[in-house]
């Protein structure tokens, strides 16, 4: 699964981001599912967004359920679905 967070100044073009993705998944059938979520403050970027700087963030579900914490090491990050998440966003990029 995929998830997309939307930052609320930007609700439309994300949105449209979020509609493009979904129309390339259903396409190449890379991942399970999409979603989107409202707004967290765990993640990295939503402060940028806060200010209006366009953002998104892309993550998949799964693994040991470490995300900032003592226990975040690399030989604990899950990899699920990395490689169709990452052709995903390359088709992504490259239908523009």
């Amino acid at each position: 699964m995929l998830k997309m967070e939307l930052q609320s100044s930007m609700v439309k073009s994300i949105k449209n981001v979020f509609d493009k993705l979904k129309m390339l998944n259903s396409k190449s059938k890379y991942l399970p599912e999409i979603k989107i979520r409202g707004k967290a403050k765990n993640s990295d970027h939503f402060y940028f967004g806060e200010k209006g700087i366009p953002s998104i963030f892309i993550y998949s579900m799964g693994g040991g359920g470490y995300y900032h914490d003592v226990f975040d090491k690399a030989a604990t990050l899950s990899l699920t679905n990395f490689e169709n998440t990452a052709q995903l966003l390359i088709d992504f990029v490259q239908s523009k």
